[in-house]
């Protein structure tokens, strides 16, 4: 079985607040309630190996085996204050059709 999560602030979730350890929290529940004992792979790609990484740290019992790509874990901080102004600028370039092709 597979299971690929709506991260909170993101796709359906979007409206939500999202932090690592508050998703890893809930999704380890979800594992705990939906399939008690069974061994448990957890793939995590760029936020989601962050989240993955913080579930391990917080029950590594409960998992077996992790698979993580792009998973950056040493903080920047100088990111914090690059990315919003960044995200800013770039957001209308998405809707010009010419620049999404290239």
């Amino acid at each position: 079985m597979c299971i690929v999560p709506d991260l909170p602030g993101h796709g359906e979730s979007r409206e939500q607040r999202f932090s690592i350890r508050s998703c890893a929290d809930e999704l380890l529940a979800y594992l705990e309630k939906q399939h008690g004992d069974k061994d448990v792979t957890v793939i995590g790609f760029s936020l989601g190996s962050q989240v993955a990484l913080q579930m391990v740290a917080q029950n590594s019992r409960r998992i077996s085996r992790v698979m993580l790509n792009s998973a950056s874990v040493h903080p920047l901080p100088m990111m914090k204050k690059v990315i919003t102004p960044l995200m800013y600028v770039s957001h209308p370039l998405v809707k010009w059709r010419t620049f999404s092709k290239l």
